[in-house]
């Protein structure tokens, strides 16, 4: 692998870290998303250990701990997709009803 992928590779990774904890911040402002705090934090946590993982598992493991960071903030990205895609699909009335949870 070259330098430079190696170090676009970090910094997106890190992007990424940064985005989710900043998404915690967002989700605890807003009433509709107040709910999906804390899981994204949780996520967020997760993403973060699993992004350390890449380098203490070594080259022996790097693929592995590789796929570990990727699948999970990749399914923090498709549940809150899917999340979203829910609260601007539903009927206003349940819109409303959601609102108020």
């Amino acid at each position: 692998m070259s330098d430079i992928q190696q170090f676009a590779g970090i910094i997106t990774f890190v992007l990424v870290v940064i985005a989710m904890f900043s998404s915690v911040r967002h989700f605890r402002r807003h009433q509709r998303w107040a709910g999906f705090a804390i899981p994204t934090l949780v996520w967020s946590v997760a993403a973060f250990v699993a992004f350390f993982l890449i380098p203490a598992l070594g080259d022996a493991s790097f693929g592995l701990a590789q796929r570990i960071f990727v699948a999970t903030w990749l399914s923090w990205m498709i549940t809150t997709a899917i999340r979203e895609r829910r609260m601007t699909t539903t009927k206003p009335a349940t819109r409303e009803a959601l609102a108020t949870r």
